[in-house]
């Protein structure tokens, strides 16, 4: 199977809700295969192995066991490690509760639950906060307190730093697990006008793994992960998982999405 042919099966084989005509699609082309190792690398470096497990599953063909196995596994791991990390969220949210302070889950932490809802399906690292640029110090104290390392972002490169300064100044770590405090959305190079303060004009409260946070809308959630998957092309990094979590969202949200806002 051809490079291309492996990304169309990962970009169908990675839909949440397949119809019939994608699992189809999917089958002819799992039937090209006839070295599935590559494959199965290839799926769990782009971390759609976890979906990919459960739509292979769900297909009339059937995949070489050790192949479904090491799908298996990731979604497994995936599983495990989530769990820990929205145990972990709920910790710091309900701390940040507790001190009347406001916070804004981005991206995975905030995807998984909403749009995949399903804790083994969408591969986090860490996990991602906004917060009040003056709150940051009060809670890298609250959270030092608590035993976490405060840690300054650093940048692996002169050209990052350049184009790409930090929106998210710091970094708290406790037992491998990091939590990056975000205090805006943008990063330096982006030119935006929106300033913080017109930022938290776009949020709402909601309830959220039991606790209570802001989130932005729809437009705003959707802006942030296409200028994220762009940091990540601008270093030639393809991250097939973002184009999954833009495409998944848009479909969640298609019904009540409002266009003519987002290019506003």
């Amino acid at each position: 199977m051809s490079n291309k042919d492996s990304y169309e099966v990962f970009t169908i084989g990675s839909i949440l809700n397949p119809t019939s005509s994608h699992r189809n699609s999917v089958e002819k082309k799992l039937n090209e295969i006839s070295d599935w190792k590559p494959a199965l690398k290839k799926a769990l470096d782009t971390h759609l192995a976890p979906i990919l497990y459960k739509t292979f599953s769900e297909l009339s063909f059937q995949i070489p066991t050790d192949i479904k196995n090491g799908l298996q596994n990731a979604y497994n791991q995936v599983l495990v490690r989530n769990i820990v990390l929205q145990e972990q969220f709920v910790g710091f949210a309900k701390v940040l509760n507790e001190h009347q302070i406001p916070l804004v889950p981005l991206k995975g932490i905030y995807l998984s639950e909403v749009i995949y809802k399903d804790p083994g399906l969408r591969h986090l690292s860490d996990i991602d906060v906004l917060i009040k640029e003056e709150s940051l110090d009060r809670v890298c104290c609250i959270m030092s307190d608590g035993g976490w390392q405060v840690k300054s972002a650093l940048l692996h490169d002169s050209l990052h730093e350049e184009r790409f300064s930090h929106a998210h100044p710091i970094t708290l770590v406790k037992n491998e697990i990091q939590i990056e405090l975000h205090t805006h959305l943008y990063n330096g190079n982006q030119f935006t006008t929106l300033t913080r303060e017109k930022l938290w004009e776009d949020v709402h409260a909601e309830r959220f793994l039991d606790v209570e946070i802001h989130q932005f809308s729809n437009e705003l959630l959707l802006q942030h992960q296409c200028l994220h998957l762009h940091k990540h092309l601008f270093g030639y990094e393809l991250k097939m998982l973002s184009f999954c979590d833009i495409r998944e969202f848009l479909i969640a949200k298609e019904d009540i999405f409002d266009w003519a806002r987002f290019e506003k």
